[in-house]
């Protein structure tokens, strides 16, 4: 059975908030948080930190792939398709970065943890801090914009859901130690807000 483009939209949006849900949920509670003290080498030489990360570069390639189908399904206005593009980019770098922790960092923490301490570094280079930066702004600032720009294609709760959500996980890290609870919120908001997108 081949499955039309609607139905594939689903899917990928769908698993990309399940998959978004599991890594975020898998990062914030299975990880030794209680140990992060001066650096973030204490998680990633943990030996669950490469799969929980690995679900979230996976969640990221559905979500930008799920994007890209809800822009191929539905009649969107200007707005919502610049919206679609800088959300898709912002994802990319978000998986990227991903995708080099889940490798690297277990590494660096084996053989050079003083590279992944807060203070190191990796954490005051002015190049990666820039990396991460424009990925944040990226990812939050597109779904704000395919949120606004939704009007009323879409029922009000999820283009908040979108916005909100992405802005919230994308702050997050700027909260201290009140990021696991805020992030917890944006990515759950993110997450089902996506996979409602393409059921409605």
């Amino acid at each position: 059975m081949v499955l039309g483009v609607e139905a594939v939209s689903v899917v990928l949006n769908v698993a990309a908030g399940v998959c978004l849900l599991f890594f975020w949920y898998g990062y914030a509670f299975l990880l030794p948080f209680e140990k992060l003290g001066d650096g973030i080498w204490h998680l990633a030489a943990d030996q669950r930190w490469t799969p929980i990360n690995l679900v979230g570069v996976t969640g990221t390639v559905f979500a930008s792939t799920g994007l890209i189908a809800v822009s191929w399904t539905t009649d969107l206005n200007t707005g919502s398709l610049i919206g679609v593009l800088l959300a898709v980019v912002g994802l990319n770098l978000l998986g990227g970065n991903l995708a080099w922790e889940s490798l690297i960092w277990p590494v660096l923490a084996s053989e050079q943890r003083e590279l992944l301490r807060f203070e190191g570094p990796l954490y005051r280079n002015g190049t990666l801090v820039a990396y991460f930066a424009v990925a944040g702004v990226l990812f939050a600032g597109g779904y704000v914009t395919l949120a606004v720009s939704l009007g009323d294609i879409t029922p009000t709760w999820i283009a908040v859901g979108l916005g909100t959500g992405a802005t919230l996980f994308a702050l997050g890290p700027l909260l201290g130690r009140l990021q696991v609870v805020i992030r917890s919120i944006g990515i759950t908001s993110l997450a089902v807000s996506q996979a409602a997108l393409a059921l409605v």
